[in-house]
């Protein structure tokens, strides 16, 4: 992950989703506007109307072409796309959001490699074309699909190549409190606005990584408004705001998305690290003590509580 640099140590890394929508029909016409028109529409540079139709066409097109026939179950359409998407001439993951490039939607088709977020919007579009319901999933750090079929649910995860990975793997992976499941906050099907909001806040951090802090901002605030539960994009906007010195609204922005994700280690070392800034040295290792707590081999929190006493000790 990335990582920005703070005044007592590091201000922790900037978190990336790579991050659905109603259920699709049993038909192949696509529901207005559709999770990957929407995604191009939402492209830092603007995309000419021709070239998202070619794009979207493109996509269709290559959907049905792993059709197989006669007509197959969900079951048999869910394996034809994942021999395609995963296999040698389908889709690569790539895990650098360092570059604006790196968030677009329209790379994704033309490199046919991207992160999981990129990732996630061409293979529910392609899921939709088949006629199968997908869903893009969220975990504090990541999207991953899920696909209802005839006998239940299956996750596909897309950055191992389609493997299935259970609920309670991803939830223990993240440290995902029950609080959050039962909030929606993670492990739930997103809409499509909700994606595009996950799409925003990728872009805002290759933006920020640009030196387009303005830019990157107004991206978090779109994200939020179309999903206001999206930690990733308070917990980035928050480190954005500290790092421009905005900082009782990097607390407030970090407040947020602890009270979203509770178990988020560095989300508390960074509000830790603003609390010091703004001289609550108290609320600072409060905040470095719940890290360790969360996360005992959290270096990063122990020493800024070092850092932080011994200050304290020299002001005595």
């Amino acid at each position: 992950m990335l990582r920005s640099t703070c005044l007592l140590l590091a201000a922790g890394s900037l978190l990336f989703s790579c991050a659905r929508q109603s259920p699709s029909s049993v038909e192949t016409a696509r529901p207005a506007p559709g999770i990957l028109v929407a995604a191009l529409q939402a492209e830092t540079t603007p995309l000419p109307a021709e070239d998202i139709d070619r794009l979207v066409a493109e996509v269709d097109a290559e959907a049905d072409s792993i059709r197989p026939t006669p007509p197959a179950t969900p079951a048999q359409l869910l394996a034809a796309l994942n021999r395609h998407f995963f296999d040698d001439d389908g889709f690569a993951a790539l895990q650098d959001l360092n570059t604006i490039e790196n968030t677009s939607v329209a790379a994704v088709l033309e490199n046919r490699r991207g992160t999981c977020m990129g990732l996630a919007i061409v293979y529910v579009a392609m899921a939709e074309r088949l006629g199968l319901s997908a869903r893009a999933v969220p975990t504090p750090v990541h999207l991953f699909i899920r696909v209802q079929l005839e006998d239940g649910l299956r996750n596909v995860e897309l950055l191992e190549e389609g493997h299935e990975l259970t609920d309670d793997i991803y939830r223990r992976r993240n440290r995902i409190a029950e609080s959050s499941i039962e909030r929606g906050v993670f492990l739930r099907d997103l809409t499509n606005d909700e994606v595009i909001a996950h799409l925003l806040s990728n872009q805002a951090i290759a933006l920020s990584r640009d030196g387009r802090l303005d830019e990157a901002l107004a991206r978090y605030d779109r994200a939020l408004k179309l999903a206001p539960q999206l930690v990733v994009a308070l917990y980035n906007r928050g480190i954005d705001l500290m790092n421009a010195g905005r900082r009782q609204e990097a607390v407030a922005s970090f407040d947020s998305a602890i009270d979203l994700h509770p178990n988020d280690a560095q989300a508390y070392n960074n509000r830790g690290i603003t609390k010091a800034r703004l001289g609550d040295m108290e609320g600072a290792r409060a905040d470095f003590q719940r890290a360790l707590a969360i996360q005992p081999e959290m270096r990063e929190a122990e020493e800024n509580l070092r850092k932080l006493d011994g200050h304290i000790g020299t002001a005595r």
